[in-house]
């Protein structure tokens, strides 16, 4: 008699609920696994970072990386290229500005260029200026730029610019000319938007971009900086801690936070985005780079961070009364005040 190995239809119910079943039971653990790799490579990332800080600031007196031009409003930068100097310069004080370094990602721009044509961003041209993070790339201390992008990252878009959706990958440092650092100041630019200049993004949030507050401009006498003990007075335009003294072991640089806000000509906020980049990251924390080479994980379960509170982004000072100057207190940061803080606090610092 012939045997019949044919799966009757009750067997191959049973054997697809069997793998279902088995599907489910695995795949939360293998994209944990997954997420837990990116999550170190991230650390590792973090320390690359903080290796490259203090070669930098080895060869530049202790100085913390900020921008070319540090203390002023203008900035400049030359290059030979083809037997004739070319130079970049850059008003901080202009519309040229780009969006999205005067709001909240300003922390993880690492260059900006004045050319809103996006067909004259040919790659090899003078496109772009090193700012922050980007000052290491450009001078040879991190090995390359896929040091600044979060793995956990990869391939997300958020909207950081405008309606321009950034992707943090090493795909879109491809479209720039590559992952060597001379991509930040002559990368292809002819992909970002037309119409504005243009600024690079890492994913990492950096503590010490320039420190900017309308009243400074006039020269009033210039604040404390926020939650810091002893107190430590703010430097015009430049790093808000400009030496690894200064700094301590306070977090300098951070998986970004960043919650994105459309803003009217009178400082109101009139769209602003559902969640913060943490979102997209490693979705219940952030991983920090503190002063020493340190890294360590906060862990953001309750969102405090993720959903950060609008109201974060003023705070009062006598000599800015109004809501509409408040709302461009620092380059460096509004909201960023009291997210560094808590970082600090995670690590005892400032507390009290």
């Amino acid at each position: 008699m012939r045997r019949n190995l044919a799966f009757t239809l009750v067997e191959m119910i049973v054997v697809i609920g069997i793998i279902s079943l088995l599907m489910g039971l695995l795949l939360p653990s293998i994209i944990g696994a997954r997420e837990s790799a990116r999550r170190t490579q991230c650390r590792s990332n973090l320390s690359e970072i903080g290796k490259a800080l203090q070669m930098y600031m080895t060869a530049n007196g202790d100085y913390f990386p900020c921008y070319p031009g540090d203390g002023s409003l203008l900035a400049g930068i030359s290059e030979e290229i083809g037997g004739s100097t070319a130079t970049l310069e850059f008003d901080f004080d202009s519309d040229a500005v780009p969006n999205s370094y005067q709001l909240a990602s300003r922390h993880m721009v690492v260059a900006v260029g004045t050319e809103p044509v996006a067909a004259n961003r040919t790659e090899g041209n003078l496109n772009f200026m090193e700012v922050g993070l980007g000052m290491l790339a450009w001078r040879g201390y991190l090995g390359n730029t896929g040091v600044l992008v979060c793995p956990s990252l990869a391939g997300q878009a958020y909207t950081t610019y405008g309606d321009t959706d950034y992707l943090y990958d090493q795909a879109a440092w491809k479209r720039l000319g590559g992952s060597g650092g001379e991509v930040i100041r002559f990368g292809d630019g002819r992909w970002l938007p037309d119409g504005q200049p243009p600024a690079i993004l890492s994913s990492y949030a950096y503590r010490n971009t320039p420190y900017w507050m309308e009243h400074l401009k006039d020269r009033v006498k210039p604040p404390a900086l926020r939650y810091v003990k002893p107190e430590q007075k703010a430097h015009f335009m430049g790093a808000a801690f400009r030496t690894q003294r200064q700094l301590g072991n306070r977090a300098i640089v951070a998986d970004s936070f960043d919650r994105a806000f459309v803003m009217d000509a009178d400082g109101n906020i009139i769209r602003e985005t559902e969640h913060g980049m943490g979102h997209n990251g490693h979705k219940m924390g952030y991983n920090i780079l503190y002063g020493g080479n340190n890294v360590s994980f906060y862990d953001d379960g309750n969102n405090a961070i993720m959903y950060w509170d609008v109201s974060w982004i003023y705070w009062e000072i006598p000599e800015v009364p109004n809501k509409s100057n408040r709302r461009n207190l620092t380059i460096s940061s509004d909201m960023s005040h009291e997210v560094w803080h808590v970082f600090d606090a995670h690590k005892e610092l400032d507390k009290g």
